[in-house]
C-alpha cells in the first residue's frame, strides 16, 4: 500500500498530464453529491472539444431557436474556431475538455449532447437528458464486429446504453453502430429521425461560402476527406497513399477544380508537409455546412461518404488497398454497392475525378443504404429537439411490454456454473424474457473460454460490458480494501457509504430503468454482488453453487473473501441454493447473514437438446485417443474440475482397484485445475498412467459422455451435481458420491448412490462391470418442467406446483 502511494505521488509530481486528469475528476467526485442541475443549462461536446460543429451543432442551433432563453455550454479546446451563432449569443460560455470547469459544467447541465462518448467517469445523474448521435454513417466495421479487445468497445457500449435520445436515419444505423457495439437496448432511446447533421449541409448557403472561401463561381471545388487509418498509437503506413492522392488531385485535375483537404486530426498531425500547397477546410467552418460547395467529394471508407449522398453529386471512392482493407478492418457492405466512382489506381484518379457521375446518374440506390439516408427535405434536428424537450419525454422509461432479468454470470470458466448459467439464459430467451447479461471484461485476458462463452450470451441475450473503472472517493477506495479482508467489520457509516459508491457505479452502466429481477449468478464476487444488490429491481437474487462454508474453508480454493459475499446476503431478496438438499446445509451455516432474505432452491435449468445435439458430434474431433479405444473397452470418465473438493484422486485410486482385475477398462478425466499434475502423479504412483486420459478442459465433453459407459461423481461437497443431470439425458449411467446434493438428483433413477472413499467408489465400479445396470428412470422433459416452474416462481414470485419431478 505504501509503495502504492509513493509511485502515485511521484507521478503526480513528474506528469502533468496525469495530474490535471486527477484534478478532474476530484472534481467531479466532489460536485456529484454537491452540485445541483439547473434546468435551463445544455451541454455540447463535439469530438471532445476538439470542434464545434457536426450534429452537436446542429442540435444546439436548433434548442436555441425552440428554446432563446436556454443557456449552453460548448466544450472548446484551445485554437478551435467558433461559428458566429455561437460566438455572438451571450448565452454561451465555454470550458476546456478534461479541465475541473469541464467536470461542473458536466454535472451541472440538464441537457448533455455528444457525438461520440463521455468519458469512463462519466455518471448520467437522475435528471438529466443525454443525447448521443454518434458522428456518421458508417462503411467500415465497428465496436463487436472488429477483431479487437472487447475493452475497446466497453465505453462507447456504455454511452450508447446510457443515453436517452440516439437519432438514426434507420435501420443501417441501428444495425451497424448501436448493434455493432452491443447496445442493450433496455431503454427505449432509438429514435429514427434522421442525422441533424445533414440539417447543416442541407440549409448551407454554397454561393456564400464559395465567396467566403474566395473560390471563383467558375471553378469546381474538389473535397479530398479520406477515412483515419491506424490507431492512436500507430498512424497507418496508408498515410502516404492520401499525400500521394493529394499531390495528384492537386497537379493534374486541372485549374478548373479547386482542391479542399479534410484530414483527421491524427493524420494531420503526422504529415508535416505534403509537398504541395492545399487548402485545409477551415477549422471554424462545420464540414458538413462545407458539403453544400463542394462540386466532387474524393473519399474512401469515411462516413461523409454516406452524407454527401444526400446531395446527388459525384463521389468518387479512392481506394488502392480496397481488397487488403475489406480482409483486415472488414465493411459493411462492398463499395460497388455504392452509386459512387470507384478508382483503384492513382494514376486514373485525375481523369476519373473529372468524367465523375452524379449517383442518380450511376445506378438506383442500394435498398442497404437506402435505409441510411436521412429524410430528404431534413429536419432531424427539429424532430429530435421537439422529443428531448416535450414534456411527456422527460422521464424516460424501460420496456414495460416484457420481463426483464439482468443476470451476473462470473468469469465465464468452462465449469458447471457456467454451463448453469447458460442453461438459464437459454431457457428465459426462449420464453420471452428480455435478459441482459453483466460482464467483467477484466476477465477476458486471463479466461481461455471467455470469449467463446460470450458469443454463447450475445445468441440468447444482450450483453452489457463492465468494468471496476468507476471513479471512487478517497474514503470509498479504503472502504472497498476494508470489505474484502475477512476479518473487518462495517460501520452503520461505512455500509451508507458504500451504498452510495454502488448507486453511482451501477448508474454508469444502467441508469433509469428497474428490472424484473436482478441476479447474481456467479455468488463468488464480493464487488459484482454488492453491485447487483443496487440495481434497481423488483426482485434481487444471490446463488450459492455449492456447500458456501466449505468452500470458504476450503484452503484449495482460495476464496478468501467469500465471507465478503455472505454479508452482502442480507441486501438480497433470496439467497439461492441450487438443490433442496444444499439449501438446508447453507441456511444452517449461513443464515445468521440472511437478513430478511427467503432461503430459495431452484434447481438448475438444463439445454437438453443443446446436448444431445452435441453429443452427435464425432468422438475423433473432440478427443482423438478416446476414438482410437477398441469397442470392447469399457470407458468410465469423469468431468469436473480438477480440485481438490472434487475428489479426483478418491477416484483414480478406485480406478487402480477396477483396472487390477480388468484389463478392458479406461478411465477418461474431463477438465483442468490446479490439481492437475498431482493427479497425474497419482495416476502414476497408482500404476494406471497408462489407463488414465486426461482430457483437459473440453468445450464440448458430450460426445465423450455418450460414449462413456460411466459416470463417476465422487465429490466431497456439491451444490447440486449438474454434470450428473446431463450425463443421465445422454443415457449414461451415474455412480455418485453419498452426499445430500446427490442423492437428491439420483434419487429414483435407478444410478447409485456410495460413500465418496476409494474402496468404495472401487466396489462400486466393479459392480458396474459385472452387473452391467442399463435401467435410468430419468425423464428430461419432466425435470425440465419442474425446473423451469421453480425459476420463473422465483425470479417473478409466480405460483407453482412443488411436485417433484
Amino acid at each position: 500500500m505504501i509503495k502504492k502511494a509513493l509511485r502515485l505521488f511521484k507521478r503526480v509530481m513528474t506528469d502533468s498530464a496525469w495530474r490535471r486528469k486527477l484534478i478532474m475528476e476530484a472534481a467531479y467526485l466532489r460536485g456529484f453529491y454537491r452540485l445541483e442541475i439547473e434546468e435551463d443549462l445544455a451541454f455540447f461536446d463535439c469530438f471532445w472539444g476538439r470542434k464545434i460543429g457536426g450534429d452537436p451543432y446542429a442540435i444546439y442551433r436548433e434548442m436555441v431557436r425552440q428554446n432563446p432563453n436556454l443557456r449552453c455550454i460548448w466544450v472548446r479546446n484551445p485554437g478551435v474556431g467558433i461559428p458566429d451563432d455561437v460566438s455572438g449569443n451571450p448565452r454561451v460560455s465555454f470550458v476546456e475538455h478534461g479541465t475541473r470547469q469541464y467536470a461542473d459544467a458536466l454535472l451541472r447541465s440538464r441537457y448533455l449532447v455528444c457525438n461520440s462518448n463521455f468519458l469512463p467517469m462519466f455518471v448520467k445523474r437522475p435528471g438529466q437528458l443525454f443525447v448521443n448521435t454518434w458522428h456518421g454513417t458508417p462503411l467500415k466495421t465497428l465496436g463487436l464486429d472488429i477483431d479487437q479487445p472487447m475493452k475497446l468497445s466497453l465505453n462507447t457500449q456504455r454511452n450508447f446504453n446510457i443515453a436517452d435520445f440516439i437519432p438514426l436515419s434507420g435501420a443501417y444505423e441501428r444495425r451497424y453502430i448501436v448493434d455493432a457495439y452491443g447496445g442493450a437496448g433496455f431503454k427505449e432511446n432509438l429514435y429514427e429521425v434522421g442525422a441533424p447533421r445533414l440539417d447543416l449541409t442541407l440549409s448551407a448557403d454554397g454561393i456564400a461560402l464559395r465567396r467566403q472561401l474566395g473560390v471563383p463561381a467558375e471553378r469546381k471545388v474538389i473535397l479530398y476527406a479520406p477515412t483515419w487509418r491506424g490507431s492512436i498509437e500507430d498512424v497507418s503506413a496508408q498515410v502516404d497513399d492520401q499525400v500521394n492522392a493529394i499531390k495528384a488531385l492537386k497537379e493534374q485535375v486541372g485549374d478548373d477544380y479547386h482542391l479542399f483537404v479534410s484530414l483527421h486530426h491524427l493524420t494531420k498531425k503526422q504529415v508535416k508537409d505534403l509537398g504541395v500547397e492545399v487548402d485545409y477546410v477551415p477549422d471554424s467552418l462545420d464540414i458538413n455546412e462545407f458539403l453544400q460547395c463542394v462540386d466532387v467529394l474524393v473519399s474512401d471508407y469515411s462516413s461523409i461518404t454516406v452524407d454527401f449522398l444526400i446531395l446527388d453529386r459525384p463521389v468518387v471512392l479512392y481506394v488502392p488497398d480496397y481488397e487488403e482493407y475489406r480482409a483486415e478492418r472488414g465493411l459493411y457492405l462492398g463499395l460497388e454497392r455504392l452509386p459512387c466512382e470507384i478508382c483503384f489506381d492513382l494514376s486514373e484518379l485525375p481523369t476519373v475525378v473529372r468524367d465523375a457521375r452524379r449517383p442518380s446518374a450511376l445506378k438506383p440506390w442500394d435498398s442497404l443504404i437506402a435505409t441510411a439516408l436521412p429524410v430528404g427535405e431534413g429536419g432531424a434536428s427539429r424532430r429530435l429537439v421537439e422529443f428531448v424537450l416535450a414534456t411527456e419525454n422527460q422521464k424516460i422509461d424501460s420496456k414495460p411490454e416484457r420481463k426483464s432479468v439482468l443476470i451476473y454470470p462470473g468469469a465465464l470458466k468452462n465449469n458447471g456454473i457456467t454451463a448453469a448459467f447458460k442453461s438459464l439464459i437459454s431457457f428465459l430467451s426462449s420464453n420471452g424474457v428480455d435478459v441482459y447479461v453483466l460482464v467483467d471484461t477484466a476477465f477476458e485476458r486471463s479466461v481461455d473460454s471467455f470469449v467463446s462463452n460470450l458469443e454463447f450470451c450475445r445468441q440468447h441475450a444482450k450483453v452489457i460490458l463492465a468494468d471496476r473503472a468507476g471513479l471512487q472517493r478517497f474514503r470509498e477506495y479504503f472502504l472497498i480494501h476494508k470489505l474484502r479482508k475477512a476479518s473487518s467489520t462495517l460501520s452503520e457509516q461505512d455500509e451508507r457509504n458504500l451504498s452510495l459508491m454502488f448507486e453511482r457505479a451501477v448508474r454508469r452502466f444502467i441508469p433509469d430503468v428497474v428490472f424484473d429481477c436482478a441476479i447474481d449468478f456467479s455468488g463468488y464476487s464480493f464487488y459484482w454482488s454488492r453491485f447487483i444488490a443496487s440495481v434497481p429491481a423488483k426482485n434481487k437474487l444471490v446463488y450459492q453453487h455449492s456447500d458456501m462454508k466449505a468452500e470458504f474453508e476450503n484452503p484449495n480454493r482460495g476464496h478468501v473473501y467469500l465471507d465478503a459475499v455472505f454479508e452482502a446476503y442480507k441486501f438480497f431478496d433470496g439467497v439461492v441454493s441450487v438443490s433442496s438438499a444444499s439449501r438446508a446445509i447453507n441456511k444452517q451455516n449461513l443464515g445468521h447473514y440472511y437478513g430478511k432474505a427467503n432461503a430459495v432452491a431452484i434447481p438448475n435449468t438444463v439445454d437438453f437438446a443443446r446436448i444431445s445435439l452435441l453429443a452427435e458430434v464425432p468422438v475423433g474431433s473432440v478427443c482423438p485417443e478416446v476414438a482410437k479405444l477398441p469397442s470392447n473397452v469399457k470407458m468410465f470418465i469423469s468431468v469436473s474440475r480438477l480440485s481438490h473438493e472434487k475428489n479426483i484422486s478418491g477416484l483414480i485410486q478406485a480406478f487402480s482397484q477396477v483396472a487390477n482385475t480388468r484389463d478392458n477398462a479406461v478411465l477418461v478425466i474431463v477438465g483442468d485445475g490446479d490439481e492437475r499434475e498431482r493427479l497425474a502423479a497419482c495416476a502414476v504412483s497408482e500404476g494406471v498412467a497408462d489407463k488414465v486420459i486426461f482430457t483437459g478442459n473440453l468445450d464440448n465433453p458430450y460426445p465423450l459422455m455418450k460414449r462413456a459407459d460411466c459416470l463417476v461423481f465422487p465429490s466431497l461437497y456439491e451444490g447440486q451435481g449438474l454434470v450428473l443431470l446431463e450425463a443421465m439425458s445422454l443415457g449414461t449411467f451415474c455412480i455418485g458420491s453419498n452426499i445430500p446434493a446427490v442423492r437428491e438428483v439420483l434419487d429414483g433413477t435407478g444410478c447409485w448412490v456410495v460413500p465418496p472413499e476409494a474402496a468404495d467408489l472401487g466396489a462400486a465400479m466393479t459392480d458396474f462391470l459385472e452387473k452391467r445396470p442399463c435401467g435410468i428412470d430419468f425423464e428430461t422433459q419432466n425435470y425440465l418442467d419442474y425446473a423451469g416452474g421453480q425459476v420463473w416462481s422465483a425470479l417473478f414470485s409466480a405460483p407453482v406446483s412443488d411436485n417433484r419431478f
